[in-house]
């Protein structure tokens, strides 16, 4: 059977009037041939805009108005569409106005503010290939492989659907791995242009639901730039539960020195926390050191521990510096204590 030019379909088996049991051979360059079909179904247009080809080789089963797809899909040079789900906090109940007399109200109270509108976000893919189940109650991805320029995403995963739709309180469970990544393809994919390069290494396990997920995971970064320092290596734990982000064992090489620690995020309460120490830091590459008239040189340590917002933090911290050099002339050692609250210097001995 052909759909278009565009499209061919063959499928074997049997169609009854309420039911099939078929296996389907597909092969298309344009999706929005079989909108159609899908739109007689109640189904939304696929969030997919298709640049490339796409082939699936499977079986169809099951009652025609919720049947069930299983089999093997590959697809080249496409675009999927993601809106995220916005969690906004319900708007708060009105309370009846009160009577000012018999005759007149007190004034109406203002209408709750607007709800914020999720905004989709583009994320190009250059190759995809996996063993797909789906039905209007859950749809499974095994054995996936995404890739987008240097990246290669091994993907294994299941989420529970509602009417064929995913929403953010439905379960989900994923496990997946990148290896030997370029950010920059990464960041061009998703959209994003964060002053971040290197090569990335990264593995999850996550469950739960999309409002509130939980899972663990590892990465690395190496031969890397952050915001124009380079980074030679950066290894972290990662875990998240509770609408909180954990990084633990961190370790970090740059400025010739080493950094090691851990740090939190908190979500919710857009909190942060973090105990961290530096070794072995060359002062002279430090470049927020270094002024026109006045050179900074010597090796430095530091212990800093610090909580609240990123607007007002309280941080402690404790700094030594061996061998100190101010425009080549040198002074020894130094050691200072400061504590800061938000940007302000409370003590510094």
């Amino acid at each position: 059977m052909c759909i278009r030019d565009s499209s061919h379909v063959n499928a074997t088996g049997t169609l009854g009037s309420t039911s099939a049991a078929l296996h389907v051979v597909m092969n298309t360059t344009s999706l929005t041939e079989f909108q159609p079909l899908l739109t007689a179904k109640g189904s939304p247009p696929p969030p997919i805009e298709l640049a490339g080809g796409a082939s699936f080789d499977g079986t169809l089963s099951g009652r025609l108005n919720d049947p069930q797809i299983a089999g093997h899909v590959q697809a080249s040079d496409f675009t999927y569409i993601y809106v995220p789900t916005v969690h906004g906090s319900a708007p708060p109940t009105q309370a009846p106005a009160k009577k000012k007399s018999f005759f007149h109200f007190a004034s109406t109270p203002p209408p709750p503010p607007p709800q914020p509108i999720a905004q989709p976000r583009r994320i190009h893919i250059d190759q995809f290939s996996g063993d797909v189940q789906y039905s209007s109650t859950g749809v499974s991805v095994h054995h996936g492989v995404v890739q987008e320029g240097s990246a290669h995403l091994n993907v294994d995963g299941s989420a529970t659907l509602q009417k064929g739709s995913f929403t953010g309180n439905l379960p989900f469970q994923v496990q997946a791995a990148i290896r030997d990544a370029d950010v920059a393809d990464l960041q061009r994919a998703a959209g994003l242009n964060y002053p971040v390069t290197g090569t990335l290494n990264f593995t999850v396990q996550a469950a739960g639901t999309e409002a509130n997920p939980h899972g663990a995971g590892h990465f690395s970064l190496t031969a890397g730039q952050a915001y124009g320092r380079p980074v030679k290596s950066l290894t972290a734990n990662l875990a998240f539960a509770n609408h909180e982000a954990q990084l633990d064992d961190i370790q970090m090489q740059a400025m010739r020195g080493e950094l090691t620690g851990s740090a939190a995020y908190n979500f919710g309460n857009k909190e942060v926390r973090f105990d961290l120490a530096g070794e072995n830091i060359d002062l002279a590459n430090v470049p927020e050191l270094q002024m026109p008239r006045l050179q900074v040189g010597g090796v430095g340590k530091f212990t800093a521990k610090g909580s609240g917002t990123i607007e007002q933090p309280l941080i402690n911290v404790h700094v030594q510096v061996s061998g100190l050099e101010l425009n080549g002339d040198r002074f020894g050692g130094v050691t200072a204590d400061a504590v800061t609250h938000g940007y302000h210097l409370q003590r510094c001995v």
